[in-house]
């Protein structure tokens, strides 16, 4: 825990808190005042205080507010997917009809013979892509 000035029981009971936890509590400096009387109630507690690059406390910006303002600037990059074409088919412009006849025309029963699950679903898509580009207009 960062600044370890344990005033009370309930700031020790916190502390001890963290500790068992392994927890980390990142402000040390007041955020609560009042007058002449300081206290540190708000707080940052994380298990990771590696990917903190900043912390720390900011006046309030309203000046009747008794809390200050907390902060914590993180180190994380998020990535961000390339975009890339995709094939749209154009499933209700289909010619049902066609598409049963395509599927009837292959001796399935003889195709799957001995074949495991797996083995019949990747012999099988196959014929469904040749299927789909003859049958189905696409948009890019």
């Amino acid at each position: 825990m960062v600044g370890r000035d344990i005033e009370n029981l309930e700031g020790a009971a916190l502390d001890e808190l963290l500790e068992i936890n392994n927890l980390f509590q990142l402000i040390d400096e007041p955020t609560n005042v009042r007058g002449e009387c300081m206290s540190c109630i708000d707080l940052i507690i994380t298990d990771q205080p590696n990917i903190f690059v900043e912390s720390g406390v900011h006046p309030s910006l309203d000046d009747h507010c008794q809390h200050q303002t907390v902060y914590g600037k993180l180190n994380i990059s998020i990535h961000h997917p390339s975009p890339y074409k995709r094939t749209m088919w154009d499933y209700p412009k289909s010619n049902n009809s066609t598409i049963r006849e395509l599927i009837s025309d292959i001796d399935w029963q003889s195709r799957f013979a001995g074949l495991g699950l797996n083995e019949m679903t990747e012999l099988s898509r196959a014929p469904f892509l040749q299927f789909y580009l003859q049958i189905f207009p696409t948009k890019s």
